[in-house]
């Protein structure tokens, strides 16, 4: 029987750090006893200030999943995919995502949430992304209790 799962949401107001184009971001630590989950990713949300003519980009996370394979070839094992984002600005949301495992949630952890353009290269500020303005996204995970 699954566990009760609930909805975890994170944005990008909530980094730690203030210079870059990444976002470092504490999660966990969610006050329970479980340290395991299952995250499916629900919905990703960006504002307008990214580079169009590319038609998407990718949004991955350092540090968060512990299983899946994510372009092996060409990111590192630390990396996983969380979503695709098309960069038309009549339609800069996703509704579906990964799916994977984070362990060790019991307490907070340091993850590094970033874009990089279609061909996995790092994007370029105010070039790539936050033109005219900050870059702001909002995404939406299940967690369930593994």
């Amino acid at each position: 029987m699954e566990k009760e799962s609930f909805t975890y949401i994170i944005c990008s107001q909530e980094k730690t750090n203030t210079e870059g184009t990444h976002y470092d971001i504490d999660f966990g630590g969610f006050g329970n006893n479980n340290e395991n989950y299952k995250i499916d990713v629900l919905n990703f949300i960006v504002n307008d200030t990214l580079l169009e003519p590319r038609g998407f980009m990718i949004f991955l996370c350092e540090d968060l999943a512990d299983n899946g394979s994510f372009c092996t070839s060409l990111l590192n094992g630390n990396q996983a995919i969380i979503t695709t984002i098309s960069t038309e600005s009549n339609s800069l949301m996703s509704t579906s995502g990964s799916t994977f495992i984070a362990r060790n949630c019991k307490q907070k952890k340091r993850v590094r949430f970033k874009f990089v353009n279609h061909d996995l290269s790092d994007v370029v500020d105010d070039q790539d992304i936050n033109l005219g303005y900050d870059t702001d996204w909002v995404l939406t995970l299940k967690m369930t209790p593994i």
